[in-house]
């Protein structure tokens, strides 16, 4: 856990590691205390924090997070957002979904939930894979009044990217005008596609195809579009069977 404060611009320097969850408390006198999750980007190196101005008595930190639970998870392309209030005082809700842009790190909304009265509700939305979304929520407490929150979620991301694989090499072995992760898959390409010998060429062409898509997938180099991997396997198929027809 760490202090920082701002200058006077509100603006302030610090040093994260990429796909981190960090937990950020925003506190300034006459506004509204906020809450974030961050996850830092390799591609964007700035994150606005908003917070509001304080017009009445807000919940107490402590007693919000004992009444409030307030979640957001991705799975696949569906966002799931789960709210509940233990002691069923709510009168309002808002809830707003952003989709935070990779390349600028603008938000956009795209869904909208108003509420009253509704103590506990799950919600459901079809969004893009591999996007980052922002959810706001805006409640309203019959006992201490109004209060904000947030939560920052990403789809799941790979190991490493393009990017990033080909920096770091470029930064330690000198600038490859080939691309450091096209060597790479050059080389996989070579080593398993001759892998088990002339006698086996579609066995060689399924392990070769299973290796792409875990690379693409897992590692997240996306050395070649999903489309390739699936079509080396089924030319794998065809040839096994092929293979089975002529000893037949």
């Amino acid at each position: 856990m760490s202090r920082v404060k701002t200058d006077s611009a509100g603006q302030v320097l610090v040093y994260l590691m990429y796909n981190e969850v960090y937990k950020v408390r925003v506190n300034k006198s006459g506004y509204q205390t906020a809450f974030y999750d961050y996850i830092p980007s390799d591609s964007l190196f700035t994150k606005t924090f908003r917070i509001l101005f304080e017009e009445e008595e807000y919940m107490n930190e402590s007693i919000y997070h004992e009444l409030i639970s307030f979640t957001s998870e991705i799975s696949g392309t569906s966002l799931f957002i789960n709210f509940t209030c233990s002691d069923n005082n709510i009168v309002s809700t808002a809830i707003v979904v952003y989709n935070i842009s990779n390349t600028t790190g603008t938000r956009t909304a795209i869904e909208w939930d108003n509420r009253s009265a509704d103590n506990s509700f799950n919600l459901v939305y079809a969004i893009e894979d591999g996007m980052c979304y922002e959810i706001t929520l805006t409640l309203v407490h019959s006992i201490y009044g109004t209060t904000s929150d947030y939560r920052t979620v990403c789809s799941r991301t790979g190991i490493t990217t393009k990017t990033r694989f080909d920096t770091l090499f470029d930064l330690n072995f000198k600038y490859n005008p080939f691309g450091w992760s096209n060597l790479f898959g050059f080389f996989v390409l070579l080593a398993t596609m001759f892998s088990f010998g002339q006698q086996h060429v579609g066995i060689s062409m399924l392990f070769t195809g299973g290796v792409l898509i875990f690379i693409n997938s897992i590692i997240g180099l996306a050395l070649i579009t999903a489309a390739v991997p699936t079509a080396i396997i089924c030319l794998g198929v065809i040839v096994l069977w092929g293979e089975r027809g002529f000893k037949s």
